[in-house]
């Protein structure tokens, strides 16, 4: 029996880990309190929900990925556009209020190599990739699954 557990305990930590989310810089997709599995074993695409390292900040963040290596990105009067083009971004239309602007202008002309840029969705409070700059590929730990608790928010990401 306490092998079992020993190896579900190593399974959880290796493969599926667990999160909590502090802060608001993801609202109202993940709030404040609401715990998450992670899967350490994922491909990288647009719009993941990552959990990442930051070691200059001693901290882990949840952020959602919006730029690929060698993308062009830029915010115009709140809209998101990749390459040129304009890209919508549904987990925001809640959220978006007309009077005030959500995200402010900004152009990248290319994300590097390996890294990826990175935002929340509570654009007004969250530090990310336009405080910190884009995300080397290594410090992306794990992309957020599920969240499990508190169990009337059960539901995958």
């Amino acid at each position: 029996m306490s092998s079992l557990i020993l190896q579900l305990a190593i399974i959880r930590s290796l493969i599926f880990p667990f999160y909590s989310i502090e802060g608001a810089s993801m609202d109202y997709t993940l709030e404040h309190g609401e715990k998450v599995i992670g899967t350490n074993y994922f491909e990288i695409d647009r719009f993941d929900i990552v959990i990442m390292d930051v070691p200059e900040l001693d901290k882990y963040y949840i952020k959602r990925i919006i730029g690929l290596p060698g993308d062009r990105i830029e915010y115009k009067n709140d809209e998101l556009y990749i390459n040129n083009e304009l890209v919508t971004e549904p987990y925001l239309e809640t959220k978006k209020e007309e009077w005030l602007q959500f995200t402010e202008d900004l152009i990248i002309e290319k994300v590097p190599d390996d890294e990826y840029f990175v935002l929340g969705d509570n654009r007004r409070n969250s530090k990310d990739s336009r405080d910190m700059g884009t995300i080397p590929k290594e410090n992306i730990l794990s992309e957020a699954l599920l969240i499990y608790w508190p169990l009337n928010k059960v539901n995958l990401i």
